[in-house]
C-alpha cells in the first residue's frame, strides 16, 4: 500500500495549473439551482 501512495505523489504535483496560469473553466450549480461558470468571475 505504501508504494501505491508514493507512486501517486508525483502525479499530483503535475496535475493542475502552475503558478500564474489560469484555472480551467468549470460550471457549478448553486443552492438555488442556478449554474455559474468560473469564467463569469474573471476580472480583466
Amino acid at each position: 500500500m505504501r508504494w501505491v501512495m508514493l507512486s501517486l505523489i508525483p502525479l499530483s504535483l503535475f496535475g493542475g495549473p502552475g503558478v500564474g496560469e489560469p484555472a480551467p473553466d468549470f460550471t457549478e450549480v448553486d443552492t438555488a439551482g442556478q449554474p455559474h461558470n468560473l469564467s463569469d468571475f474573471k476580472f480583466n
